[in-house]
């Protein structure tokens, strides 16, 4: 404030001319009120103006790391990756990217907007070339006020997949049979795929499509002259070690 200005120019304040009392001093009417007239002009002009406040992007990825495990040289696995914005103002990713060999992204272009409380995914991928350890990293770049740039650590190995069969026997049907049906599964309870093309008339039979790491669930039907199949037989389960 301009103390001097308050203090100096009293009379210029009030527009009502002086008065003398009986005792001869000068009486000046509304001098507080000149006076703050006076110092809120000359030293708090601004004070009263409004400011507007804005809402800030807040962002949230998970999962925080990825790790994709043992993966069979030349196959591709997939993880699915979502942003969330749980600010109150939208999140804008400028720019997002996967560094390191054997990662790639897919599902997420940038310039992006995820509006005030929802979310997005997107795919990062890991297909391994080799026998080796493999780490790298997804980077985000945002306009979000908690971690405008945030950074996801990938990792993965690559195994070079060796031949693998899995052999299974049953017992013979009380009817009379041409042979049996295989069928083949990756969840217990099926669906299943029939495995031969042809009915085998022994009772065993040796798988040798199966994968490495892979989790196979097995089921066999007997077949008659006609063609017509049994139910299913029993389940029985397969574990492909790696490599």
């Amino acid at each position: 404030m301009d103390s001097g200005k308050a203090r100096g120019e009293w009379s210029a304040s009030s527009s009502r001319p002086l008065k003398t009392n009986p005792r001869g001093r000068a009486v000046v009417f509304f001098l507080g009120l000149g006076l703050a007239a006076s110092m809120g002009f000359a030293g708090c002009s601004g004070v009263a103006s409004s400011q507007t406040q804005s809402g800030s992007a807040s962002i949230s990825v998970t999962p925080s790391s990825i790790s994709f495990g043992s993966v069979a040289s030349g196959v591709m696995n997939t993880q699915t990756v979502r942003i969330n914005n749980s600010g109150n103002a939208s999140l804008n990713i400028s720019q997002a990217s996967v560094s390191g060999s054997g990662f790639s992204m897919s599902g997420l272009s940038t310039p992006a907007t995820i509006p005030v409380g929802q979310s997005s995914t997107f795919t990062i991928a890991f297909g391994p070339t080799t026998t080796a350890s493999y780490s790298g990293s997804l980077s985000i770049t945002s306009n979000a006020s908690n971690a405008p740039a945030t950074t996801i650590s990938l990792s993965g190995s690559g195994f070079v997949p060796i031949p693998h069969s899995v052999a299974m026997n049953w017992a013979a049907s009380t009817s009379t049979v041409v042979g049996y049906f295989v069928y083949r599964g990756t969840a217990s309870g099926g669906p299943y795929t029939k495995v031969n093309v042809t009915p085998v008339a022994p009772v065993n039979y040796t798988d040798s499509t199966v994968a490495s790491g892979q989790i196979y669930f097995y089921v066999v039907t007997a077949v008659d002259a006609n063609g017509i199949e049994s139910f299913f037989s029993n389940e029985v389960t397969a574990s492909v070690p790696i490599p």
